[in-house]
This record gives structure tokens, sequence and C-alpha cells, in this order.
């Protein structure tokens, strides 16, 4: 009888065993890091008078391009989802803008110009030739990266 309460034990042991080792993959620390494109504001509410620092973070280990002329769109909310519109009107693209591996871009516009409820959206390219426009970079692929929202209040 002690024998086979042994092996039972010994057979629970081991399965339990394989069956951490199929879970532990999910817990792994590595994929609690932080992403690698971030795009933040300085605040989430706002006053009219204030002004809104938007800033795109690159913590990867490589270089990243932004639109030339208007690398950072608004997205404002609307009762069908969010609405997303250019924050310059540009007659030619520009060269992309490099923000290389963990440096940053900063914009800031005035709080008064936004609506209620917004955030941005930057579209960011990456493996593009240098000192070209997105268009003509021959860039490897592009994702669109969103702040969290923000408001803008009427009164403190």
């Amino acid at each position: 009888m002690r024998s086979l309460v042994l092996i039972i034990a010994l057979l629970f042991m081991v399965l339990l065993a394989i069956a951490c080792e199929e879970v532990l993959p999910i817990f792994d620390p590595g994929n609690l890091l932080p992403p690698a494109i971030v795009v933040t504001t300085d605040k989430l509410v706002y006053l009219p008078q204030d002004t809104v620092r938007v800033t795109v973070h690159n913590n990867s280990d490589s270089t990243i391009f932004l639109e030339g002329c208007n690398p950072i769109y608004v997205s404002t909310s609307t009762d069908t989802g969010w609405a997303t519109a250019v924050m310059r009107v540009c007659v030619w693209e520009g060269f992309a803008i490099t923000v290389l591996p963990h440096a940053t871009y900063e914009e800031q516009h005035e709080a008064s110009i936004f609506n209620e409820l917004n955030r941005f959206m930057v579209p960011v390219y990456h493996g593009c030739l240098p000192d070209k426009p997105v268009s003509q970079a021959q860039c490897a692929s592009m994702e669109k990266i969103v702040s969290p929202p923000f408001v803008i209040a009427e009164k403190p």
C-alpha cells in the first residue's frame, strides 16, 4: 500500500512539473517590458489656456522615422469612435524625422485648439532610408501608435 501511495505521489509530481513547464512561459517577466515606442502627453486634463506637450518615446534599439511635415495627428472622440485629423496642412510632406534609439521627439500645442476628449496618433515607420520623405524612403513597415486620451476641461 505504501508503494502505491508513493508511486501515485511521484506520478502527481511529474504531471505537476509538466503542467508548470507549459504554464510558466505565459508568466514570463520579459513579456512585462514596456512597449518599444510610446506616445504620451504631459497631463491627462488641461484647461483651454494650457499647453499640451506630446512626446514620442523611442525605447527601442532601432532608429524610427516620423512623417516630415505632420508627424503627429489628433483623434477626437465622436459618437461613432475616433475621428483622426492632421495637425498641420502641408504643401510638401518634408523629409522624414529621424528619432534615434532611446531618444524622444516632442511637440507643443495650445489646448484651446482641441475638443473636449482627444488622443494623439503617430504613424511610426521602421527600416527607412535616411534623408528622404517617407513616401520615398522605402520603409520596411509602419505602425500607428496612440496616446492615452486627454481631456480639455472647461473650468478647474
